[in-house]
């Protein structure tokens, strides 16, 4: 299992819809009006002692620069469904917290013919959320809340943990202020000199619940491990796949636009009878010299246009000269029901989140 953290998710949302804003300082607030409250604040807000609780005059007060923007439920969501879409290009199992936005659990197993290690399984998808504009911090182990624990205090970078006694360990260090703990509850330990996961699980399990409340009981819970969940991804509507035959590698362009919009054609006609549109692609595919590339597409909108996705397509100018494309070629569109609302613009029709995949066949076949 694996944790994927975006700190200050909100915030993060917020810059990516304002990427001008990046260098200033920022914050998310509860309404954009002089009384509104500061939820998160960005390093460079935070430099001019902008804090999370303050209102917006007072941040204003402080950096007459400041930027502020809401971040509704509704865009939370949206963005929760755009990296779940993301990261569905490294796992078929994808859980968001529902608790804590900018939380994700994956499924890391069965990946070792795809990667050379969970490491750089793990690098690879820091790698496109950062190219998304995200900061994310990763951890690789065995529990929902080691994983999760470890996340958090890593502080934008890598963690695997070996083995299960190795979890155990960096998990019992990740001190109590890093994760998301009610103040008052943190305050109260921190009192008790209870700073660490470690010494919150040392505390009498009997007195938990009466001394400190449910919340704390139910975290001891989790930290023990007593309270296991699997893994609950969404769910991911049935593959559907299209296949095509190379007899020989293939070096005409032409052909190979002929081909990709064939295959295109057939996964469309099943979308729009389904009343689905797509919106991501990822291509995969093998060059015999460059070897296994990449290519993720998101259209501007959902669309089921054979043209306008082709036109978002960059396999084809990789290929000629000594590239050649080689192998079977498979297409496997997987898609998954996230949201409805504002993404209901193709003919009304619900909104689809595919990722495509134009693979080798001993890719599929590892």
């Amino acid at each position: 299992m694996a944790c994927v953290e975006l700190p200050a998710f909100p915030l993060q949302w917020l810059l990516k819809r304002h990427p001008e804003w990046v260098s200033r300082p920022v914050v998310v607030v509860d309404r954009d009006k002089p009384q509104g409250v500061i939820l998160w604040a960005n390093d460079q807000a935070r430099a001019h002692r902008i804090r999370s609780g303050m209102r917006y005059s007072a941040g204003l007060s402080l950096a007459r620069t400041l930027h502020a923007g809401e971040v509704p439920a509704a865009d939370i969501k949206n963005g929760v469904a755009f990296v779940v879409d993301l990261l569905r290009r490294f796992s078929p199992d994808v859980e968001p917290c529902a608790d804590e936005p900018g939380v994700f659990w994956l499924n890391a197993s069965g990946l070792s013919h795809l990667y050379a290690s969970l490491r750089s399984w793990a690098t690879e998808i820091r790698l496109a959320l950062e190219v998304s504009g995200f900061h994310t911090s990763i951890a690789v182990g065995f529990t929902r809340f080691g994983t999760y624990a470890i996340a958090k205090a890593v502080n934008h970078d890598i963690t695997i943990a070996r083995n299960r006694s190795e979890e155990q360990v960096l998990t019992e260090q990740v001190p109590l202020e890093r994760l998301r703990i009610e103040p008052g509850l943190r305050d109260t330990l921190n009192k008790l000199g209870v700073r660490t996961v470690r010494a919150f699980l040392q505390l009498p399990v009997a007195g938990i619940r009466r001394r400190f409340g449910l919340d704390a009981h139910r975290l001891h819970q989790l930290a023990a491990d007593d309270l296991w969940m699997p893994l609950q991804p969404l769910r991911v509507n049935d593959p559907l796949v299209q296949r095509h035959d190379l007899e020989d590698p293939e070096t005409d362009v032409s052909r190979l636009v002929f081909l990709i919009k064939q295959l295109l054609h057939r996964l469309l006609i099943t979308l729009t009878a389904r009343q689905e549109a797509l919106t991501g692609l990822t291509l995969r595919f093998r060059l015999n010299r460059a070897g296994v590339r990449t290519e993720w597409i998101r259209p501007a909108a959902p669309t089921v246009d054979v043209r306008q996705i082709m036109n978002l397509v960059g396999v084809i100018d990789q290929v000629g000269g000594e590239n050649v494309l080689d192998g079977d070629i498979a297409v496997l569109a997987v898609g998954v029901d996230l949201f409805r609302g504002d993404h209901d613009r193709c003919n009304s029709s619900r909104s689809l989140l595919v990722t495509l995949y134009l693979v080798a066949a001993e890719l599929l076949t590892g």
